[in-house]
């Protein structure tokens, strides 16, 4: 099973989604990057919102392919590194300006 590892706090829609279509999803806002990277080497994806995503990250997450910024821009991933490793790079920018309908 492909896991996707999210250190940071984040609605728990994101979490579900992944866990409905068949991904591991280990959701820890409290425990340091770093430590989640050595204790889950086999990430395939890491959702981020703030948190610095550097070479040691990704040399700690052999198996990653993706990286998915939780809001606008990319200044907290070493993006140049990341294309180095074969590592996508996307952002959101959009969830930061919407919200569920009142319905949903």
């Amino acid at each position: 099973m492909n896991k996707v590892l999210i250190p940071t706090k984040l609605s728990d829609v994101a979490a579900n989604t992944l866990k409905t279509a068949g991904y591991e999803v280990v959701q820890d806002a409290d425990t340091p990057l770093e430590e989640q990277a050595a204790a889950h080497p086999d990430t395939v994806a890491l959702i981020v919102r703030s948190e610095k995503v550097t070479p040691a990250i990704m040399d700690a997450l052999p198996s990653l392919k993706l990286v998915i910024r939780a809001g606008a821009g990319y200044d907290n991933i070493d993006i140049v590194y990341a294309r180095k490793k074969n590592v996508d790079v996307m952002n959101t920018p959009c969830l930061l300006y919407t919200s569920p309908s009142p319905r949903d």
